[in-house]
């Protein structure tokens, strides 16, 4: 594919060297820009993801440890009447 690229730019307006050749500029711009931006935006994303999954476990654990308790706290009730 190089060499047709590079055969393709030697011509004098020939229209499928300019082509091809803008696709690959715009290949480069793609990757370099905004394929890295959108992978730097998914990590920053990813990280409050998995914070808010911590929260969310957290608050699961809360709840589950109220609800024990409460019952240590009627059992408690219980045994002292």
């Amino acid at each position: 594919m190089w060499s047709a690229v590079t055969t393709c730019i030697c011509c004098v307006g020939c229209d499928a060297g300019l082509g091809l050749l803008e696709r690959a500029r715009l290949a480069r711009e793609l990757h370099d820009g905004a394929v890295q931006s959108l992978m730097g935006g998914k990590m920053q994303v990813d990280v409050p993801a998995e914070l808010l999954q911590e929260v969310v476990n957290a608050l699961r654990n809360w709840i589950e440890f109220r609800h024990c308790f409460g019952k240590v706290l009627k059992l408690r009730e219980l045994m002292r009447k």
